[in-house]
């Protein structure tokens, strides 16, 4: 006769299963109190914030949460109180050796088998990798911004100073045409990108001539020592 598992026995099984997902975790899984004690703190939360279980058991939350962050845990507990379950978002908090780390948190009420709420479960994820990618993604497209707006004015300025010099409109695209083109070539010598190193042995005398060269009707003549130019 095949024999049964009991209620004692599944709920053992599922608390070890559970506890094995809690402890191999890549994010840090934190129970607290009401009054922000701290229960439990697995493996992640010790990497993440640098405390080890030890540490961090017993002691409030708060020691993670900056001053200018408090007034979060105060709506988070009202809100768990409430039996509300916060999804996540996201905010910063400070590991043992004063650094802060930028986190994503959800948040969920724990309840005793009479359904009372008695405890809370934090998930924190680690997005410190995205939001330095976020903060360089704005870096470049402010620095695209300033030179799409550079080569604008550029050519502005350029229109006004051929017009001044032709009569007709074929004349002012022929000239303009000539100008953009001197000023294109000279950029790819002297390119700043560091994905497209400039050229070695590229000289001054060389980048002059060829930014000068549309606006005067004979060769420019250079006095002087020439230098090479680096990156």
């Amino acid at each position: 006769m095949k024999q049964q598992t009991s209620i004692p026995q599944l709920e053992g099984a599922l608390e070890s299963h559970l506890a094995a997902i809690v402890e191999g975790s890549h994010d840090a899984i934190i129970t607290k109190t009401l009054d922000g004690r701290i229960m439990s703190w697995n493996p992640s939360a010790e990497r993440l914030f640098g405390y080890a279980a030890g540490e961090a058991v017993g002691r409030p939350i708060t020691m993670i949460i900056p001053e200018d962050r408090l007034h979060e845990e105060v709506d988070i507990i009202r809100r768990l109180k409430l039996g509300e379950r916060i999804e996540h978002f996201e905010t910063v908090r400070r590991r043992k050796d004063g650094s802060l780390v930028d986190l994503s948190l959800t948040i969920s009420p724990v309840k005793d088998a009479a359904g009372n709420i008695v405890a809370a479960s934090k998930i924190a994820r680690d997005i410190s990798l995205r939001k330095q990618v976020e903060e360089q993604q704005r870096v470049l497209l402010a620095e695209m911004r300033h030179r799409v707006g550079n080569s604008f004015a550029i050519a502005s300025g350029l229109i006004s100073v051929c017009a001044r010099e032709v009569d007709t409109a074929q004349e002012l695209a022929a000239v303009m045409k000539d100008r953009l083109l001197a000023l294109s070539s000279a950029q790819s010598l002297a390119v700043s990108d560091p994905l497209v190193p400039m050229r070695s042995g590229v000289s001054l005398s060389e980048l002059v001539g060829i930014v000068v060269k549309p606006f005067r009707a004979n060769p420019l003549a250079l006095q002087g020592a020439d230098v090479t130019l680096s990156g």
